[in-house]
């Protein structure tokens, strides 16, 4: 079976390798990720210039995708945005290529409107053969709105093991209270909320710290930020490290006390997958994807979005409890392992096997 992947998802590609015989991915070479995960990944490249982020760039992109399944005998053409799903379901129409065509979605912020999700079904409808959600609310959604069941598979994001370094001891160092939170920054992943959260932490006379890790997306909420820092006297409490390379992020997870996540809308984040890959207990909202990947009390703590009272008492829970913080925190890293990825690739090649044989 061989497969074209459009759109840089090196995590599909992993699976992909697990049962197909090539892997062929279009790589826009413009597009910076500091948490692109490439290890053991076995994909051939595809260079395009070709802009999808536009919808006149639809029938140059099917023209190129009708080029890329002749000239690599494709089977499978899985689209991770909008355009390309288009483009490829205008290239089997006018070029009759047999394939078969899957999609996805990564952006959560989309399934928060009742009419998108609507048209977007609808679209999907008619554009592909089957679709993989990276969230069961996102299946639930779809349903509601006529997508078949038998076209659909949930499948969220998970990445391989022993990338990060593990985390050992779940005691306090220095009584000072860790926090870490890796998001860029904007006001959808909730950083605010942490801010409040933190200040009724300091009023119970704990000593702790938060570092943001993430380069700033929205210089107008960065200032709101700065405000709050201010105006409740955190600078010494608060910092914002940037955009740190993937290497370094991995080799310092490990070294905070828990992992925040007071995001107001997730699809399936790999930022909470990473803290689990490094053995942290977990806090995290309620919202999208997460508690496909976080079950309460088990390996993390969920709370409800966009409130500091609940995250202050769930991180107040935690910072009183180091069995607690332990039990926790290793069942996150156990979680994470090859069978789980070995498993995931089952699902995942026997979903298109179906297709392929109803195609």
């Amino acid at each position: 079976m061989n497969i074209l992947i459009i759109g840089q998802n090196t995590k599909i590609a992993k699976l992909f390798s697990y049962f197909c015989d090539n892997i062929y991915m279009v790589v826009d070479s413009s597009v910076a990720n500091f948490r692109v995960y490439q290890e053991n990944t076995r994909y051939n490249p595809i260079s395009t210039s070709t802009d999808v982020t536009k919808i006149k760039s639809v029938l140059k992109r099917a023209n190129e995708i009708n080029k890329w399944v002749e000239d690599y005998s494709i089977d499978v053409v899985f689209t991770n945005e909008k355009i390309s799903m288009i483009a490829a379901k205008l290239s089997t129409l006018i070029y009759g290529n047999k394939v078969v065509l899957i999609s996805t979605s990564h952006n959560s912020y989309a399934w928060i409107n009742p009419f998108k999700v609507y048209c977007f079904t609808h679209l999907v409808n008619l554009c592909v053969d089957g679709y993989v959600a990276l969230a069961s609310f996102v299946k639930k959604k779809m349903l509601s709105y006529g997508y078949k069941e038998e076209n659909i598979l949930v499948l969220h994001n998970i990445i391989e093991p022993g990338l990060f370094e593990r985390k050992h001891s779940y005691n306090i160092n220095q009584s000072t209270l860790n926090l870490v939170y890796t998001a860029s920054i904007y006001e959808g992943k909730g950083h605010h909320v942490l801010l409040g959260a933190l200040n009724r932490l300091l009023d119970l006379e704990y000593d702790v710290h938060v570092d943001f890790i993430g380069e700033v997306l929205d210089h107008d909420y960065k200032r709101k930020l700065d405000d709050l820092i201010n105006k409740h006297s955190l600078s010494d409490k608060v910092r914002f490290l940037g955009r740190l390379d993937n290497s370094k992020i991995r080799n310092m997870l490990c070294q905070y006390d828990i992992y925040v996540c007071p995001s107001l809308m997730e699809m399936s984040p790999y930022n909470v997958l990473e803290a689990k890959s490094a053995g942290l207990p977990i806090v995290a909202t309620m919202v999208g994807g997460i508690p496909d990947i976080i079950s309460d009390g088990v390996n993390g703590l969920l709370v409800t979005p966009n409130d500091s009272s609940s995250l202050f008492s769930a991180l107040d829970k935690l910072a009183k409890n180091v069995s607690l913080r332990e039990r926790i925190g290793i069942t996150a890293f156990s979680e994470m392992t090859e069978n789980a990825i070995i498993k995931h690739a089952h699902t995942l090649n026997t979903f298109i096997g179906k297709l392929l044989v109803r195609k």
